[in-house]
């Protein structure tokens, strides 16, 4: 777990306007994506609740690569069509790993870009 101290929001709404407000602020004029991905992962990881990993995954040569991240270790690549990311990936829609909140309690969302 982080040490950083979570924001508590009345609701999703507020935390999702707060987390764009802040997001623009870090971003709007920073032209390097890697510096912009980095602080986007920190952020999310900042002020999500119980999640252990906010990042992303690169698509480069038909897989998946990893990015920029915070949270623990990730897989390195993913082939599409494989797993979580990879299958969301594959069929450009969103996904929710069951299986995390199963062991940990968290939840980790798959959105593909």
């Amino acid at each position: 777990m982080n040490n950083i101290e979570k924001i508590n929001f009345e609701s999703k709404d507020e935390l999702y306007s707060y987390m764009n407000m802040m997001l623009e602020g870090l971003i709007s004029e920073e032209p390097d994506w890697l510096a912009n991905l980095s602080n986007a992962s920190s952020l999310l990881w900042m002020l999500m609740e119980d999640i252990n990993w906010a990042g992303f995954y690169l698509y480069k040569n038909d897989e998946l690569v990893l990015g920029p991240f915070h949270g623990k270790p990730a897989c390195t690549h993913i082939q599409m069509g494989k797993g979580v990311c990879g299958t969301a990936a594959e069929q450009k829609k969103n996904a929710a790993c069951k299986k995390c909140s199963r062991i940990s309690g968290t939840h980790c969302m798959r959105f593909p870009i």
